[in-house]
C-alpha cells in the first residue's frame, strides 16, 4: 500500500495542521507496529518527522 502525502494543489502541509497531526499520529502507529515500539523508539523516533515531511514513503 502506498500513501501520497503531498497536499493537493501544491499546498504547504502546514496549511492543514489538523489533518497532519492525524497523519503523522497513523504514520507512527504503523511504524510502530511494524518495527516493535522499544525498537522504533530507539532507531526511528527523531527521523519519523522528517522523513513524513520530506521523503516519500510505503506502508506494507
Amino acid at each position: 500500500m502506498i500513501i501520497s502525502h503531498d497536499p493537493p494543489n501544491g499546498g504547504c502541509r502546514s496549511d492543514r495542521k489538523p489533518q497532519t497531526a492525524d497523519d503523522m499520529k497513523v504514520f507512527n502507529l504503523c511504524l510502530i507496529n511494524k518495527m516493535g515500539l522499544a525498537n522504533w523508539a530507539e532507531s526511528k523516533a527523531r527521523d519519523v518527522r522528517d522523513t513524513y515531511f520530506t521523503k516519500p514513503w510505503k506502508l506494507t
